[in-house]
């Protein structure tokens, strides 16, 4: 990030989304969480009210509870995440074996850190 960015940074432990409701493949859907994407999304006023709510709640489950509920979180961002998507920019990759073998190991390296 730089110091002229104005707005929010998320990062989350993928494994959040390993709910009992929630399909397993959903990350896919949204092309600014991979490694490949792009991550920096801007989003029109109107959005951005939906989207402060979101993060709001986000926030006063992290900061008011002893013990986060993880369905809590997960279901809010599953809220946030569609609505940001309106506004990202596919990248246009050429893909090959390469790329695809590259891409598979950078998807499950933060699995593995956090496993270790």
């Amino acid at each position: 990030m730089s110091r002229d960015v104005q707005g929010f940074y998320c990062h989350f432990d993928t494994e959040i989304f390993n709910r009992k409701f929630i399909k397993q493949d959903i990350l896919h859907d949204f092309s600014f969480l991979e490694f490949t994407g792009n991550p920096l999304v801007t989003i029109n006023d109107a959005t951005k009210v939906h989207v402060l709510n979101i993060l709001t709640r986000l926030e006063f489950e992290y900061n008011n509870n002893s013990k986060v509920n993880l369905d809590i979180i997960s279901i809010n961002l599953l809220a946030l995440l569609p609505e940001v998507k309106q506004f990202s920019k596919k990248e246009k990759i050429t893909e090959n074996a390469a790329f695809r073998i590259t891409q598979q190991y950078k998807s499950k390296l933060p699995r593995y850190i956090y496993e270790v």
